[in-house]
């Protein structure tokens, strides 16, 4: 929101003509910091991950990691923002380990456009997967393919604070 320390960015804009937002909003992203196991490192420096962890070794990690590593196996993230770093196994699927959900529906970041006040959430929209779905590589699902069965919808939105209503869909 164009308040307190975004005051300022709101009011001014930067050397490269970006100004922060004007108006009050929600800026949604969808974050897929999922970790890859596997046994080395490719000679170009990426990550040789063989497959993402299960939940049961996310949830258990302390001592699931304990058990990988016994058995020659390393942890890394597997999706970064920068494709050649991603581990090889997610390769060429799109994955985004920061993901802006643009409010207007058009994907205009991938192509290194600045944000604009159409990608916040404002009073009276809504988001669901099949309505973002240009966001998602696997479209109808998130990356690990789970669906996610509920809509977001912005019921108050201004410089103080956001209500929103969740509704889980059948």
């Amino acid at each position: 929101t164009p308040t307190g320390l975004n005051e300022k960015d709101s009011r001014i804009a930067y050397s490269g003509g970006t100004k922060g937002f004007e108006v009050p909003g929600v800026i949604g992203y969808h974050i897929d910091g999922r970790l890859v196991k596997g046994k080395e490192y490719t000679n170009d420096g990426r990550f040789n991950g063989t497959a993402f962890l299960t939940d049961e070794e996310v949830m258990n990690f302390p001592t699931a990691s304990k058990s990988l590593i016994s058995r020659g196996l390393y942890v890394a993230p597997g999706i970064t923002n920068t494709a050649f770093y991603d581990s090889t196994n997610v390769q060429g699927k799109g994955y985004e380990l920061i993901q802006l959900i643009q409010s207007g529906g058009r994907n205009t970041m991938r192509r290194g456009d600045d944000s604009s006040e159409a990608d916040l959430f404002t009073r009276g929209k809504t988001f669901s997967l099949g309505q973002y779905s240009a966001f998602f590589p696997e479209t109808t699902k998130l990356n690990n393919g789970s669906s996610l069965p509920y809509e977001v919808y912005f019921e108050q939105v201004n410089g103080e604070y956001a209500t929103l209503k969740i509704t889980k869909k059948a």
